[in-house]
């Protein structure tokens, strides 16, 4: 028991984990995609790939500034935290496309813009 009258009433959020058995864990996959938009879980893909993409051609310091990227036709978008970032981006231009054209996807441009990145409400 504490010294203070109100210690024992405040009391820690309990933190629960649950583990799932893979095959229990792809069951629950299925059933929450059917409520998700296939468009949107197309759009994810990509960007995941992209992103993996972009790991390889970007050093560590910069790919941490990366926001997003948007591939459309052959010219591939990407989204920094800043202005500053945006062009330091463009220094490695070539680089990007040599790594994604060694991957399977043929980049004629890389256009760098700066986003802030999104962050969650209070």
């Amino acid at each position: 028991m504490s010294c203070h009258p109100t210690a024992d009433l405040i009391r820690k959020p309990r933190r629960t984990a649950v583990t799932l058995h893979p095959s229990d864990a792809d069951a629950t996959m299925q059933q929450l995609n059917q409520y998700l938009d296939p468009k949107l879980v197309k759009k994810s893909g990509e960007w995941q790939r992209i992103k993996d993409l972009l790991v390889l051609a970007l050093p560590p310091d910069v790919m941490k500034k990366v926001v997003y990227a948007s591939l459309e036709d052959t010219t591939l978008t990407v989204f920094c935290e800043s202005p500053a970032w945006s062009s330091k981006l463009r220094f490695y231009d070539a680089e990007v496309r040599k790594v994604l054209s060694k991957n399977g996807t043929v980049i004629r441009a890389v256009t760098a813009r700066s986003m802030p990145p999104v962050t969650p409400r209070p």
